[in-house]
């Protein structure tokens, strides 16, 4: 068979085929992504602070202050932290851990935090033997 009659009945069954197996055109429906509207009153007017303390069975709190403002917080059953209402500022953060009547502090100064942001403090580890 000659390569130009094979060319005039392989393309129309080609066309065909994509046709039928609905290959994307300009005329296919278009499909919406989800959007949210973010209004005024959503946009945070705060900063906040997140992080995770391994500390095995403690009791663990977080206290973070600067001259003007001080904001204190826990941890949740999995160790993780997220404390929001903070005005632009630099703050010392303190993390105690309790166990058994002891007492374990760390200390992370000059974090620098801003309004409609969050600050990563990172995962701190106050393990106790």
């Amino acid at each position: 068979m000659n390569w130009k009659i094979w060319t005039l009945i392989s393309l129309p069954i080609l066309i065909l085929g994509f046709i039928l197996l609905g290959i994307p055109n300009k005329n296919m429906e278009k499909t919406e992504a989800n959007s949210v509207l973010v209004t005024k009153d959503a946009i945070p007017t705060d900063g906040a602070i997140l992080g995770a303390v391994i500390a095995p069975e403690a009791t663990v709190t977080i206290c973070a202050s600067n001259d003007s403002s001080t904001l204190k917080g826990t941890v949740s059953e999995k160790g993780e932290f997220f404390i929001n209402g903070f005005d632009d500022g630099v703050y010392n953060v303190i993390i105690s851990a309790t166990k058994n009547g002891t007492v374990q502090i760390s200390q992370i100064e000059d974090v620098m935090i801003r309004k409609g942001e969050v600050t990563a403090l990172g995962t701190i580890d106050m393990t106790m033997y």
